[in-house]
């Protein structure tokens, strides 16, 4: 395959990538919002008698909706500028956060397979989630494998268009 193949492929890469990225942060907050909801008896259980349940539900909730916008908002972020540069408009600095965010996917998936083999119930729905957990981590390293691969090029080819 020549260097031109090989980067249109990167680029390519790049725009299916991070449209991916883009769908498993959405993935990523409807599950810690299932997993929560899921859970609410267990943390009702264990706030015991506290006269403020409900304010601490509410707290609970809005915490987490921040959090998730906030990981939303990077995957989005990372998300569309690999699309972007995959389509060949000037690349910005998401490289960095790609790189971080592998280790968050490699966990998730992890935890998700272990709890999947170790599941005493044979749960389809831990099967279908480490399956989807392990596939946005190959996601993430395929996005950041193109991303330093056509930087890498854009550097040895400057003013080069492909």
């Amino acid at each position: 395959m020549s260097e031109e193949a090989r980067i249109r492929k990167d680029r390519d890469t790049l725009v299916v990538a991070g449209t991916g990225v883009i769908a498993f942060g959405v993935w990523n907050v409807l599950k810690a919002v299932m997993v929560t909801y899921n859970s609410q008896d267990t943390l009702l259980e264990m706030l015991g008698d506290t006269e403020n349940k409900d304010l601490v539900m509410i707290f609970l909730w809005l915490s987490l909706a921040v959090v998730l916008l906030a990981v939303f908002g990077i995957s989005f972020y990372v998300g569309v500028s690999a699309r972007k540069e995959g389509i060949g408009r000037k690349p910005r600095k998401y490289r960095v956060l790609a790189c971080l965010m592998i280790l968050p996917h490699f966990f998730s998936a992890l935890t998700s397979v272990f709890y999947a083999f170790n599941d005493t119930n044979d749960d389809l729905e831990m099967v279908v989630s480490a399956l989807v957990d392990v596939m946005g981590l190959y996601v993430m390293i395929d996005l950041v494998i193109a991303a330093f691969r056509v930087k890498k090029w854009m550097k040895e080819n400057p003013g080069k268009i492909v």
